[in-house]
């Protein structure tokens, strides 16, 4: 299968940290297009206030601007690999950006499962705890 010039770094054999940053980008870019095909169908995605998302959500909201990032700045990451085709990745965040119209920036504890599928990473699931 041939992928995205943006997505081919996730189709390589071991889980690449940038795929991570890569997520990142496209959520700040609001790309949609690349969202679509790095998230997993199954993909979970619980925000800070308990509001849990599936992909069709995920991907209707930032493409109709309902909720954006403006800026996801990466300052801590861990990473456990649990098999050849899932990975455990832990991030400390800084995340700016609009949630139905109000501006807001948090510190955020990050937990991600990603999957290798059809060749390709893909994220699974992504929780976000704030950091008070």
């Amino acid at each position: 299968k041939q992928f995205a010039p943006k997505l081919r770094l996730l189709a390589k054999g071991v889980f690449p940290k940038e795929a991570t940053l890569l997520l990142d980008q496209m959520l700040v870019e609001s790309d949609t297009t690349n969202l679509k095909e790095l998230l997993a169908e199954e993909v979970k995605m619980q925000h800070p206030n308990g509001m849990v998302q599936d992909k069709a959500k995920i991907l209707d909201d930032i493409f109709s601007g309902k909720f954006g990032y403006t800026e996801i700045i990466e300052t801590q990451s861990k990473m456990e690999e649990t098999s050849d085709s899932s990975v455990n990745v832990e991030w400390k965040l800084m995340v700016k950006g609009t949630s139905y119209g109000k501006k807001y920036e948090s510190k955020l504890d990050v937990s991600e499962q990603w999957i290798k599928r059809e060749g390709m990473w893909r994220l699974q699931n992504r929780i976000e705890k704030l950091i008070k």
